[in-house]
């Protein structure tokens, strides 16, 4: 019988299968996520919000890229072949919609000026996703540290809902054994206050004798129940492979 996954193991596995993600690890809590919640450069803050996901059929035969392209990526459409299964649908683009609008109003309550693009298509691993890069300039006194716009930003619609408010109290009933680490904000801070943040979800609690998955999908009124479940599964399948990948490595 092969040994538990390390946690060293399990973040190398994750590092090479997914490039362009953020890899983060805490204690035992481990993941690959693809979405940047903020990051402070100076004066200039940038945030990279997703909602709305497809995949590729099984067989289909498309190339691996990066999650994260370049800012010239962001301001144009994206231009490759359509997916074979679960293309973006109305559905996706108006939960990519409820999503973003908040997080823009949050954010404008602490910038003096915020630009967004128009969401396009980006490959997260297997997955593809709809995003929209912000960028944000900050005041010019005493501008808010990384953690301060964390605060102001977290949790994002995409992890809590709309009205979140309503949305938080819904989970809250809904989900009684509560998330842990998971859809936290994960990253760092340095002295001067610039850090990156990025959302903790596609992640995994490893323990001596069992792992526990996370993943999740985001609901709106045109949600297929089946559609849904195949995407959480899609989702889980990075954390898996990962583990499958680092089983008996050291």
């Amino acid at each position: 019988m092969a040994a538990p996954p390390t946690r060293s193991a399990v973040i190398r596995a994750l590092v090479e299968d997914n490039p362009g993600a953020y890899v983060f690890c805490a204690g035992n809590f481990v993941g690959a996520t693809p979405e940047l919640l903020v990051e402070r450069t100076g004066r200039l803050a940038r945030c990279r919000p997703m909602a709305g996901t497809s995949w590729p059929a099984p067989d289909a035969d498309r190339p691996a890229t990066s999650d994260e392209p370049t800012d010239s990526d962001a301001r144009q459409a994206d231009d490759s072949a359509p997916l074979d299964n679960g293309a973006m649908t109305p559905k996706d683009r108006h939960e990519h919609t409820v999503m973003v609008g908040p997080l823009l109003d949050r954010l404008r309550g602490v910038a003096v000026r915020v630009d967004a693009t128009d969401p396009v298509e980006v490959d997260a691993g297997p997955l593809r996703h709809l995003a929209t890069t912000v960028v944000a300039e900050l005041p010019q006194d005493d501008p808010p540290r990384a953690l301060g716009l964390v605060a102001a930003l977290h949790p994002t619609g995409a992890v809590a809902g709309h009205p979140r408010d309503l949305a938080l109290a819904a989970i809250a009933e809904l989900e009684p054994d509560g998330r842990g680490p998971y859809a936290g904000p994960v990253g760092w801070m340095d002295s001067s206050g610039d850090g990156r943040f990025a959302v903790a979800v596609r992640s995994a609690l490893l323990g001596s004798d069992r792992v526990v998955c996370f993943a999740g999908a985001g609901i709106v009124d045109e949600s297929d129940p089946t559609r849904e479940w195949v995407e959480t599964e899609q989702k889980l399948q990075i954390m898996r492979t990962a583990l499958d990948t680092s089983a008996g490595d050291t």
